[in-house]
């Protein structure tokens, strides 16, 4: 009974290897397969491919695809039209693509109308003066976008920084509202967080801080304002100026140069 038992167990264990090692090729013909169709794309000037790290052994595949740095939003948005059509070849999750464009970086969805979404909304901020750059991050197992990430122009403003918080996530097809960061190259401007009344709530206080007293910095989430200031001498009129207006559940906080 127990050589029986011994038997089973084995023949199973041969038919589990096999599972492994056909989905392990079928990863394998994917890779070729998207490196022969792309690989020679006009539009791609780099690409590199990997086994997703959290799925080794079902053939799921992670690209990262490099545009040609000439390219028109319209050929963008094609190549990115090209990738969503490759990826809904497979079941969601499978195939993990980033899409890396002149100042610009998102994640590519099987789901075509997701895609098309995230290039217009990605173009559209990349065109606005307030904006250098931007990143989109994705939620893989939910197949929704999870981050913005916003890098402001030179000369763009605080003001700047909470409008595009309160805007940018909108323009995507994703729900819920992802994460967005705004920050400036310095990181002297941050703010971060998901969008809601908050933002009204910080811009509310540094609009009167900075008002009353000079500043250097802030960072700006929905639990606190992190403001820096020139003189520590000023700290005690910056702190009356916070106490001048309606803060919400915002905590300020300040540190000297």
């Amino acid at each position: 009974m127990r050589q029986g038992r011994v038997r089973g167990l084995g023949r199973a264990a041969v038919v589990l290897t096999a599972v492994l090692l056909l989905a392990g090729c079928s990863g394998d013909s994917f890779r070729a397969d998207f490196t022969r169709t792309f690989g020679s794309d006009d539009a791609v000037a780099d690409l590199e491919l990997a086994t997703v790290e959290d799925m080794p052994f079902t053939g799921g595949v992670s690209a990262e695809v490099v545009a040609r740095e000439d390219l028109s939003d319209a050929d963008v948005t094609s190549l990115a039209d090209r990738l969503a059509a490759f990826a809904a070849k497979r079941p969601t999750g499978d195939v993990r693509i980033l899409l890396d464009a002149e100042d610009l970086t998102l994640p590519v969805s099987g789901d075509e109308d997701l895609t098309s979404g995230r290039i217009a909304a990605a173009l559209s901020l990349r065109d606005d003066p307030r904006v250098e750059s931007l990143a989109l991050a994705a939620d893989d197992s939910e197949d929704r976008v999870s981050g913005l990430s916003l890098f402001l122009s030179d000369g763009a403003t605080a003001a700047d920084a909470f409008a595009l918080a309160r805007s940018a996530p909108a323009l995507l097809p994703d729900t819920p509202a992802p994460h967005v960061s705004v920050q400036s190259a310095d990181r002297a401007l941050l703010v971060s967080g998901t969008p809601g009344p908050w933002l009204d709530d910080a811009e509310r206080l540094w609009t009167a801080i900075s008002s009353a007293v000079p500043v250097a910095a802030f960072r700006a989430d929905p639990d606190h304002l992190a403001v820096t200031l020139t003189s520590d001498a000023d700290r005690a009129a910056a702190t009356l100026a916070a106490a001048s207006v309606p803060s919400g559940a915002i905590a300020v906080a300040f540190s000297g140069p």
